[in-house]
């Protein structure tokens, strides 16, 4: 059986290491990698976080839109006609006028037009 001395080995190795200005540059090489990797998902977070802020201030706060009209005004206002329409077709008389349509709901009592909407929906 062969004895390897592994402390002899060791020193050779790592005085070969420490002469040589290649085995440096490689990891000099891998340290920089590391560095520029690092950064760079560091300005990825940073620029990600400063989007989602001026996002957030933009939505929340509205800029860019006009301050007296609600923005979602007119989707609302279509959602009730169509829920109107679609829920008191039976009741609803449609009078036409040259400026818009009028509903006229025909009903006996409010008790019985909340009974009748509650039933429909």
């Amino acid at each position: 059986m062969i004895l390897k001395n592994y402390d002899d080995m060791m020193q050779k190795e790592i005085q070969a290491r420490m002469e040589s200005s290649a085995w440096d540059f490689s990891i000099a090489t891998a340290v920089m990698r590391e560095k520029r990797k690092t950064l760079r998902h560091f300005t990825y977070a940073a620029s990600s976080l400063a989007f989602a802020a001026v996002f957030t201030v933009v939505f929340i706060f509205g800029l860019g839109r006009d301050a007296e009209k609600p923005v979602y005004s007119n989707f609302i206002s279509q959602q009730v006609e169509k829920t109107h329409a679609g829920s008191f077709e039976k009741n609803i008389l449609l009078v036409s006028s040259t400026k818009a349509e009028q509903a006229v709901i025909f009903s006996d009592d409010m008790t019985s037009l909340i009974d009748d909407a509650l039933i429909l929906r």
